[in-house]
């Protein structure tokens, strides 16, 4: 049975960022109208001073925020007094989020990480967010639509014809990245000159795209660019093909939200081993009255399958699927201090 959310009020503010904050809201699920658009939001208030750290013998903790109902509300957290994640801690959201607003009204400290990595939310289609209304009532905002997806390639007929892929085309602005090409090994005249790489996804503001899958065709027949495409909620399986007695090879599924399958070929056959990570970089905003940075503040893709597994199967030969696209990070404060890290990078593709 899908779980239900029960939306309490409609509340107009001019922005995300600056509305939230200064809204006098108790916990709840909201719908938010700004500028024409309603977003969901599911907002979680904290009004006393948190410190987010490790205990005697741990070396890493997650601290997971939100409820775990996937890709319907944008999840706000509202720290009405200071905030501070310690080293070796990271604070994301619980699931898939369409954006994780963290809303620190006086000081925010990290010296761990902060993320939605691998959280964008699977969703149809993106929306304008406007995050800041600005003195001119211009928008600070993130776009529905983040980079394009790399079309489908069709490889240079002929023997030992390798090709690396791809990387994600980054997104515009405060757009999010699409997805990556796949990598992909050709060793045949016959069967190659119709053979196609799968194309990725492009991303949208609520997640960047999927990447394609790998592909292999070695005296095996023709295949089809859709075998190795991304979808809107897949990385794209792979696909490898051989039909020599002796030679084994991997490709390795694309990361996406799921991740696509990845292959090995021996006689001609195919089937799925290991694959693409789960997850796209999502959309994440902060706000601080003031921020001191000593951690990672981030919005990464995942990875395709491939590398190390390959190599450890002693493979013939083995290329790796496309990484998934970077989200987008947006960060808003009085004052900023900042010795760490921000990204929002796409993830790699693992080759031979």
């Amino acid at each position: 049975m899908t779980k239900q959310i029960t939306i309490k009020v409609i509340k107009k503010t001019n922005d995300i960022i600056q509305g939230l904050r200064d809204a006098n809201l108790t916990d709840g699920n909201y719908e938010i109208l700004v500028n024409g658009e309603i977003y969901n939001v599911e907002l979680i208030n904290y009004y006393e001073d948190m410190v987010y750290e490790l205990a005697d013998g741990e070396t890493s903790k997650t601290v997971s925020l939100g409820n775990n109902i996937a890709d319907k509300t944008m999840l706000v957290v509202k720290y009405h007094k200071n905030l501070k994640v310690g080293e070796g801690v990271t604070l994301t959201a619980t699931t898939r989020k369409k954006g994780m607003y963290v809303c620190v009204l006086g000081d925010l400290i990290n010296e761990g990480e902060i993320t939605m990595t691998a959280r964008g939310a699977n969703v149809e289609e993106g929306q304008n967010v406007y995050l800041w209304e600005n003195i001119d009532s211009s928008y600070e905002y993130v776009p529905k639509d983040g980079a394009e997806g790399r079309e489908a390639y069709k490889p240079c007929p002929g023997w030992q014809v390798n090709g690396q892929g791809k990387a994600g085309i980054e997104g515009e602005g405060r757009g999010t990245g699409s997805g990556g090409q796949g990598s992909y090994i050709i060793n045949a005249m016959n069967g190659s000159a119709n053979s196609w790489l799968g194309a990725s996804t492009g991303g949208n503001s609520y997640s960047g795209g999927n990447g394609g899958g790998a592909l292999v065709i070695c005296n095996a027949p023709a295949v089809a660019a859709s075998v190795t495409s991304a979808t809107d909620s897949k990385g794209g399986n792979a696909s490898a093909w051989d039909i020599n007695n002796v030679t084994q090879y991997f490709a390795g599924g694309g990361a996406g939200i799921t991740g696509g399958n990845s292959a090995y070929s021996r006689w001609g056959t195919a089937g799925s081993q290991t694959k693409g990570e789960d997850g796209t970089g999502g959309l994440l905003m902060l706000y601080a009255d003031t921020l001191q940075n000593t951690g990672k503040i981030s919005s990464e893709g995942s990875n395709g399958a491939g590398g190390t597994f390959a190599f450890n199967q002693r493979y013939n030969g083995a290329v790796g699927g496309a990484g998934s696209g970077g989200g987008t990070v947006n960060i808003f404060a009085r004052y900023v201090k900042n010795a760490g890290e921000v990204s929002a990078k796409g993830r790699k593709r693992w080759s031979n």
